[in-house]
């Protein structure tokens, strides 16, 4: 078998390993930023055929983020799911991604040393996909894993492909092949400023081939071809988010939960935006925190891999030689002046400059955007995540031209071989954690007790249009913790087909904030009465108590005895079921009848 079939096959085998010491039998992926469409696929479509406005989210929001742009993802769970448990799904597309990637960014490779007759090409090849697997960058984008950040992960690599051999030769085949995978990477878009970010960078990319062609007409025929497709293939879920952002992104930006969370969101950003961080692609998960299920005690988010770094210099060492070689292999781009290696510049340096948001002139910049347009301000708190896979793809590209340079410094074969099989004992020594299980986090491996899908069975049965109140409401922070282990943004919104009143909406809907203020209020004044009137005046028929759920402060501050107490004091309300320590309660009068409907003498 020739070489560039054997090493993509290792390449998936390696990721194959990987993914086997990261997975937990009998478990679910699922915490953090939790997407989980495969608990009822039915209603993902239809969320998603009718989710410009979303009716789901507590009092109904417009959309801003993209859930139609999952279209692509929840079809191939749709197909997977009559081959696999409902608990395999998302470890399954996780973990599929995590080889997809790396084989991508092997062929591109391959293909732009064509030209490199010796013997040293499919080895560089090589390198270069293992470099974009094997970094820190992949680390934090799967240790708490969300499927947007996987799937460009994964299909980014292609694109650059794809989109070069249609730059090159203006093949249909190639164009095809671009528009496929074009479309299979919209759930890329699930918070469209990736999308953004990665458009921009690529309408560079394809600029800079323009400028750099010998036949400018071609090259601009040809590059707005490229262009126009990913706009008209993803137009079904950006034109909705372009009105949402021109309507909506003002009461998104100054919802309690981020005028809070943004500014410390950026200035973790900020910490690590340092010319030593950002040449090992290490950002702000290395200061973030998760709660232990275990002990309920917080530890950090990327423990086993500071510890990694701290215990062994020569793993330090080397995240910082591949930063050597992949300078090394952009200075030669611009010394002999390599026009195909060029025009990648804009995928290298503008993302470099991002991870850079915290040494100036950078700081300058970012700080001037937050003044002068507070709404791509706030898009820009997390610039790591928008711009670090977009380097990744480059700065490996780049490695492997610096690693190529040296290997033909050097005469001896002997000393060649030893060469390469150091670099790829240590490339591997750098990702040791992984290997033990620390590439997702275990905590994000939990057990979902089945209680909640007795519940998601029996909401299925009610009335859609029933509006269903989740208790408690002890934070307006939309973060939950579970005493069997789940801590996120939540999954009841998943399997239950009746909006849901929860503190994860309230970002996107001042209506929804407003909710929880006045129910807590109500609530931890222990009146009843007033209860009373903010379920009827928000027209909730349900009201689901989660006893399962936890705080990180005190545990008093649930109100769980003193909810139930309120609760018996109101003779419209009672227990409809219970599911272990999920109790549904039902509102028996006072509702109307659909969403729409006409009221006089609203309660205040």
């Amino acid at each position: 078998m020739k070489k560039f079939f054997i090493y993509p096959l290792l390449l998936a085998f390696i990721a194959g390993i990987v993914a086997g010491a990261n997975y937990t039998p009998g478990t679910f992926l699922s915490g953090w930023d939790t997407l989980h469409p495969e608990f009822n696929v039915p209603l993902a479509f239809s969320r998603i055929f009718t989710g410009v406005w979303r009716a789901d989210q507590g009092l109904g929001a417009v959309a801003i983020q993209s859930h139609i742009a999952d279209l692509p993802r929840v079809f191939l769970l749709f197909l997977g799911s009559f081959l696999m448990p409902v608990n395999l799904l998302r470890y399954a597309s996780f973990l599929v991604t995590l080889a997809v990637g790396p084989v991508g960014i092997y062929w591109l490779t391959e293909h732009l040393l064509i030209k490199q007759h010796g013997s040293h090409r499919h080895f560089i090849a090589f390198f270069c996909a293992l470099t974009y697997l094997f970094n820190l960058g992949t680390v934090q984008h799967f240790i708490v894993p969300l499927e947007m950040f996987a799937f460009h992960y994964a299909l980014l690599p292609w694109l650059l492909f794809t989109g070069l051999l249609t730059l090159e030769s203006g093949s249909r085949k190639s164009f095809l092949a671009f528009t496929l995978i074009t479309l299979l990477a919209a759930p890329q878009a699930h918070t469209a400023t990736l999308f953004y970010a990665y458009f921009g960078v690529f309408t560079l990319f394809v600029g800079a081939w323009i400028l750099s062609s010998d036949q400018k007409f071609r090259a601009l025929k040809r590059g707005t071809m490229l262009i126009t497709a990913i706009l008209l293939l993803n137009a079904y879920w950006l034109l909705p988010n372009i009105y949402a952002v021109a309507t909506k992104s003002n009461a998104v930006r100054t919802s309690k939960v981020n005028a809070l969370f943004s500014d410390e969101a950026f200035a973790k950003n900020q910490k690590f935006g340092t010319i030593a961080d950002a040449a090992l692609i290490k950002n702000f998960l290395f200061d973030w925190q998760l709660v232990d299920p275990k002990t309920n005690a917080q530890i950090d988010v990327m423990a086993a891999w500071s510890d990694h770094l701290m215990r062994h210099p020569i793993a330090l060492a080397y995240g910082y030689t591949v930063f050597f070689l992949v300078w090394t292999g952009f200075v030669y781009a611009l010394w002999k002046k390599q026009r195909i290696l060029l025009n990648f510049a804009p995928v290298f340096i503008i993302p470099f400059l991002m991870l850079l948001n915290g040494t100036w002139p950078m700081t300058l910049v970012l700080a001037r955007i937050k003044e002068s347009a507070p709404v791509l301000g706030e898009a820009m708190r997390f610039s790591f995540t928008k711009f670090s896979i977009l380097y990744m793809a480059a700065s490996s590209l780049f490695a492997g031209i610096g690693l190529l340079q040296i290997l033909r410094l050097i005469k001896q074969v002997s000393v060649i071989r030893v060469t390469k099989a150091t670099i790829i004992v240590l490339s591997f020594y750098y990702f040791l954690p992984a290997f033990g299980g620390n590439l997702v986090h275990p905590s994000m491996r939990v057990n979902i007790p089945p209680a909640y899908f007795d519940t998601f069975s029996w909401f299925q049965k009610q009335n859609p249009d029933r509006r269903v109140a989740i208790l408690p409401v002890f934070s307006f922070w939309n973060w939950i913790n579970y005493s069997w282990g789940y801590q996120g943004a939540g999954f009841l919104q998943f399997g239950i087909p009746q909006p849901i009143l929860d503190r994860d909406y309230d970002r996107w809907s001042p209506m929804n904030e407003n909710y929880y203020w006045e129910l807590s209020q109500a609530l931890y004044s222990e009146d009843a009465t007033a209860f009373d009137a903010v379920l009827r005046k928000y027209d909730v028929h349900y009201l689901l108590l989660d006893e399962n759920v936890i705080s990180r402060d005190h545990g008093r501050s649930l109100y769980i005895d003193q909810t139930k107490t309120l609760l018996s004091q109101i003779p419209t309300i009672t227990i409809a079921k219970s599911f272990g320590k999920v109790t549904i309660y039902e509102r028996n009068n006072e509702v109307s009848p659909s969403f729409v409907s006409l009221k006089t003498n609203l309660p205040t």
